[in-house]
């Protein structure tokens, strides 16, 4: 089950790598706000359905869970709204590096301590090199992006903010997991990730709503294609795994599994400019950064058999 759960947390990152250009696209037609709605909407109907077909839980058991298990949905909105801003400025490769950062680090962090009700697991000195080794792919995976930036172009104030945010987005990502797992125990797994989708569509709302002073906005005549608006099947799916695999293999491992599928879906993104995203060309530090990520979830998985 161990490997099992590698494997799908590694497929949820291609579902993660592609939600982001796909909503992207989408809100250059809806805007930023309502595309991150729309995308939770989407979700939150699917794994409704979902529920209602193969659900063995009890979704109305979120009542009797502390609060904190109820956030998922607030990391998760967050996690989608900053990515749709910062994908288009940074390239995808770049922007799930540094999220990428942000869960390696919290993910640790969890897993160590036993943070959101996970067991505490030993930080041995295998997992330590595992997760050096993934710190230090994605630093690489920079540093190959930013040779590509045109010779003594600045990083702008922009940059800076939105990295921080991305980081800030991993830091969220990483929280999302144990969160929903923990909600999972009482109430399903198929029913905690429509509660956390739910709560991260209606905060979503909300502030679109607060943002746009009560108009949601038309969408009629913008030239909406289908793919654009399936961004959340990919995060229901992404959550949902997430669900599944953080018990069986922790918090650490199921964001490195999905990094190393996140940064290869990314680098095709941005070398074909696939989903309409803007053309980004590999080079070999992107590539060694990969190989270097991959060897680091290796380690960190032979350290969590063991």
């Amino acid at each position: 089950m161990i490997l099992f759960s590698v494997l799908l947390s590694a497929i949820t990152g291609f579902c993660i790598a592609f939600q982001g250009p796909t909503n992207a696209a989408l809100s250059k037609r809806a805007g930023n706000f309502q595309a991150a709605t729309i995308s939770f909407g989407g979700g939150t109907l699917l794994l409704l359905i979902a529920s209602l077909l193969v659900g063995s839980g009890d979704i109305l058991a979120f009542t009797e869970v502390p609060v904190w298990q109820l956030f998922g949905g607030l990391y998760g909105g967050y996690v989608v709204l900053i990515i749709t801003f910062a994908s288009p400025v940074l390239g995808m490769a770049l922007t799930l590096t540094i999220t990428m950062l942000g869960q390696i680090v919290m993910g640790t962090i969890i897993d160590t301590l036993g943070l959101f009700a996970i067991e505490p697991s030993h930080l041995s000195p295998l997992r330590m090199v595992g997760c050096a080794l993934v710190a230090a792919g994605i630093l690489m995976v920079y540093v190959g992006r930013r040779r590509q930036s045109p010779k003594g172009e600045k990083v702008s104030g922009k940059v800076i903010l939105l990295s921080v945010l991305m980081f800030l987005a991993g830091v969220a990502g990483a929280m999302q997991a144990p969160t929903n797992t923990a909600l999972s125990y009482v109430t399903g797994k198929v029913e905690a990730s429509f509660i956390s989708f739910l709560g991260g569509f209606l905060v979503l709302l909300i502030a679109t709503m607060i943002k746009e002073r009560g108009h949601f906005g038309s969408l009629r005549g913008k030239e909406i294609r289908p793919w654009m608006v399936i961004g959340g099947a990919y995060g229901a799916f992404v959550v949902f795994c997430n669900t599944v695999a953080t018990p069986y293999i922790g918090v650490a491992l199921v964001m490195a599994s999905a990094m190393f599928g996140q940064l290869v879906s990314a680098m095709a993104i941005d070398s074909h400019g696939l989903l309409q995203a803007p053309v980004i060309k590999t080079n070999k530090e992107r590539i060694l950064g990969i190989a270097i990520i991959a060897a680091g979830v290796i380690l960190v998985t032979i350290a969590r058999i063991q």
